[in-house]
């Protein structure tokens, strides 16, 4: 059989990767083809993105393709959840996209929840009202920014952004329209109400369907990049959703998954949304998944405390070595542990203080060195998955034999270890470039390489070799 290539375009929260997938009928081969970093800019008043360096980036990635000569027959995208761009009516972007690390946020909590409670919004939506939701972001454009709402024809997400300028076509995905508090799971549709109590129009595009296709790319871009025209897939377009795809269980009803980057999802899969007292107490979400599967989980800080130390480790010269790390936490007493979710690790910067000065507040033994900055933080984050593992048998009220953990975390030797020990069950560990293979799923799916995402997971099971803890 002809061997297929695909371009996955993988935006996270720290850096973005260009992933080749390529599929010979049997297995599926990955190949970083680009990775970039993408970076936060504060500027005057907020924290933006620069989506047009992140187009850039992409269009580079294509043209390795031509340089290569890798005859791609598709691209998709996904990237994180929450974050939008505006266009007016002639279809020109209106600014740069904020961050939801932005602050513009911060003081209309009450204001909002007062127009909206947690409980309407919790029934409605199957989300936790955080303040950093695609819903406050929108309130917040009402006061100093009220320009974009007068002007603005569409709002894109970020990967909907991407594919608009790539095709030129609109679109959005219930993936990440479902973590936005403005999108109801059980009419898999906009809630309008909500955007008339909120007094903003509802600038959002109608919704696609998982491995639809949103158009070819545009001739401007092909003649740049060398490329032949070829379609862009609607993929799960929520990185987060894309992750779960690569979850290489038939059934996900019967484990739970863990997708660790960034930001790590703790969760399973569920028939229906849960919206009971008890989900909402310990701020479980319902997103969408592929092909709508209804996604059960809790969203708590992942890998970002790591990533941020790691930053000021490398700009003193030093790299991290996993290997190092974790043969000396095997043999270390060493048992402090942060609050991986406490609000002084939300913001960047001075991490590594922030880490000591966390561990002396708690009365705990302060970290003297990096090997134990390193073990408070992964020992913190394990102790989070324990008390949210817990949290999500009691809702659910059934026991779970295993877990599966996707995503960079996947290669931390020492999480999966302390996962499974603090636990009590068996972890799998794999795919790495989760979000990246989710991505290259939806588009051989589309195209017709793939029957469905049952036949997706036995090509999984083919393609990657999972370590057990």
């Amino acid at each position: 059989m002809k061997t297929i290539n695909v371009l996955a375009m993988d935006y996270g929260a720290s850096n973005g990767r260009g992933v080749i997938g390529s599929f010979d009928g049997e297995k599926i081969y990955i190949k970083q083809l680009h990775r970039f970093p993408n970076v936060a800019v504060a500027c005057h008043k907020g924290v933006y993105w620069d989506i047009l360096f992140l187009f850039n980036e992409l269009k580079t990635a294509l043209k390795k393709c031509a340089v290569d000569m890798i005859p791609v027959s598709s691209i998709g995208i996904d990237a994180w959840g929450l974050d939008f761009g505006v266009l007016d009516s002639d279809g020109n972007l209106l600014g740069n996209p904020h961050s939801y690390r932005d602050n513009r946020v911060d003081r209309i909590k009450d204001e909002l929840l007062s127009i909206l409670s947690e409980e309407e919004l919790y029934s409605k939506t199957g989300m936790y009202p955080l303040q950093i939701a695609t819903l406050f972001q929108l309130y917040s454009m009402k006061n100093g920014e009220s320009a974009f709402l007068r002007e603005g024809k569409d709002c894109l997400f970020v990967p909907d952004l991407l594919s608009y300028f790539l095709t030129g076509n609109k679109s959005s995905d219930d993936t990440l329209a479902s973590v936005s508090l403005l999108y109801s799971p059980f009419e898999n549709s906009w809630i309008d109400g909500f955007f008339r109590k909120i007094g903003v129009p509802n600038l959002f595009p109608d919704t696609l369907h998982s491995s639809s296709v949103i158009g070819n790319v545009r001739d401007q871009v092909c003649e740049e990049t060398g490329i032949k025209s070829i379609p862009v897939i609607k993929t799960a377009s929520h990185d987060t959703a894309s992750a779960i795809a690569s979850v290489p269980a038939v059934n996900k009803e019967e484990v739970i998954y863990i997708s660790c980057g960034t930001w790590s999802v703790v969760g399973t899969t569920v028939k229906r949304p849960v919206t009971d007292h008890e989900a909402l107490r310990c701020r479980f979400n319902n997103e969408i998944g592929y092909d709508g599967e209804m996604m059960f989980v809790k969203n708590i800080t992942g890998l970002w405390v790591l990533q941020e130390c790691e930053k000021e480790w490398s700009a003193h010269g030093y790299t991290i070595d996993y290997r190092h790390m974790a043969d000396h936490a095997m043999k270390s007493d060493f048992d402090s542990a942060i609050d991986i979710m406490s609000p002084e690790f939300s913001q960047p910067g001075d991490m590594n203080r922030k880490v000591a000065d966390h561990c002396r507040k708690k009365g705990q033994r302060v970290p003297d060195n990096r090997e134990e900055i390193y073990m408070s933080i992964i020992q913190g984050l394990v102790d989070e998955y324990s008390k949210t593992i817990y949290e999500l048998r009691d809702i659910m009220k059934r026991d779970y034999g295993r877990i599966h953990i996707v995503g960079g975390g996947a290669r931390n030797d020492y999480l999966c270890m302390r996962t499974a020990a603090k636990t009590g069950m068996s972890v799998m560990a794999g795919p790495y470039e989760a979000a990246a293979t989710g991505n290259i799923l939806s588009q051989l799916i589309a195209l017709g390489e793939l029957d469905s995402i049952s036949e997706a997971k036995r090509v999984l099971e083919r393609s990657f070799e999972l370590k057990k803890y």
